[in-house]
């Protein structure tokens, strides 16, 4: 399901951060020249800041889909950093079948999401993350944890 990003990705990634900034910056009213660069800009910082993560490429007909940043938390779960999806991608199931992947193969996840996106605060709800904390701050903070399994004493 996941692959580890490799550098013959980091390209590929890029362009679809462009993509993907492209369409949220399309929407602060900024005059239309400023746009493509300013995407691009933000596209190439939050490339960057990226980088200090574990990277993992989901493929769909044998090209790259979508990218997951995690960072590996104590207790053997994860710190989902950021979820990508290649907009062509999006609205398909992937984001989901990406995260039931990850849910069954650690027992935590964590993530933070921004305020002003209710609608995923609401999709990772669904996906059985509650809110740890409502900050005071820009983002809120999200945990899944993994069922506690029966003893074979209890089954």
């Amino acid at each position: 399901m996941l692959r580890p990003c490799t550098p013959s990705d980091q390209a590929a990634l890029l362009e679809a951060r462009h993509a993907v900034k492209l369409a949220e910056v399309a929407t602060w009213g900024l005059p239309p020249g400023l746009v493509v660069p300013m995407a691009r800009t933000q596209a190439e910082a939050h490339h960057r800041a990226l980088q200090e993560h574990d990277c993992y490429i989901a493929e769909r007909g044998g090209a790259p889909a979508a990218a997951i940043y995690l960072a590996p938390l104590a207790d053997g779960g994860a710190l989902l950093v950021d979820l990508m999806v290649w907009p062509e991608r999006q609205r398909q199931g992937l984001g989901g079948e990406i995260l039931a992947h990850l849910q069954a193969t650690r027992p935590s996840l964590r993530l933070t999401v921004a305020q002003d996106k209710p609608w995923l605060v609401e999709w990772y709800a669904r996906l059985g993350f509650t809110l740890v904390e409502d900050t005071q701050g820009p983002h809120l903070s999200m945990i899944w944890r993994a069922s506690p399994r029966p003893s074979a004493q209890e089954a």
